[in-house]
């Protein structure tokens, strides 16, 4: 592991943090309705699974 591998991690969970916020904030605005399926959803999902290969990726 090197400090490039965990600035890229630190990278990608500040990436997650943002999304998890964005689709809160959707949660709190529309409800529980509109949550699957948003573009706030699946931004989400994307960075979860980018985050999971980062961390993989370091052990």
């Amino acid at each position: 592991m090197t400090k490039k591998d965990i600035q890229i991690v630190e990278d990608e969970v500040k990436r997650f943090n943002k999304r998890l916020k964005a689709l809160k904030e959707r949660l709190n605005t529309d409800g529980d309705y509109y949550l699957m399926g948003c573009k706030e959803s699946g931004a989400l999902k994307r960075s979860a699974l980018d985050l999971k290969m980062e961390l993989t990726r370091i052990t």
